[in-house]
């Protein structure tokens, strides 16, 4: 994996991930619709790929997911995004989310915001839900 640095918010091209897919060969004065050609999948290290976005979906478009540790005093979380279809799934990127408050398990609950544009960019938000604090997180790309 190549690592691409700590941030609170980043953005990804997802055009080397091959997901975008021109739906209309019409000139309209919109422009040309866009749709992911395959479904993104979320996972956390103790789980398997769950479907964030299935294919098919308009662009723009966003979906969030809440997450929580797995242990008392867990200050890290590890969270894979896939590509594929279920049963087939290859992780792409992988988010490291640092600074998570030390407490029970289960009890701390990290928000992720992903977002997808018209211009085939991803962005990622990573806070604190109930606090509403931005976390620091750490991104990979699988090669």
């Amino acid at each position: 994996m190549t690592e691409v640095g700590l941030v609170h918010q980043k953005r990804l091209s997802l055009e080397k991930c091959a997901l975008m897919e021109k739906v209309s060969d019409r000139k309209e004065s919109m422009g040309m619709i866009a749709s992911l050609q395959t479904s993104i999948f979320v996972a956390v290290e103790t789980g398997g790929f769950q479907e964030l976005i299935e294919s098919g979906v308009e662009l723009p478009t966003h979906a969030y997911r809440h997450f929580s540790t797995a242990e008392d005093n867990q200050d890290s979380l590890v969270v894979d995004l896939g590509l594929g279809k279920s049963g087939e799934v290859k992780p792409v990127v992988r988010l490291l989310i640092n600074d998570i408050e030390l407490t029970t398990k289960g009890v701390p609950r990290i928000e992720i915001v992903f977002k997808i544009d018209g211009s085939n960019q991803m962005t990622f938000e990573v806070r604190d839900f109930k606090t509403g604090r931005a976390l620091p997180f750490n991104m990979q790309r699988y090669l």
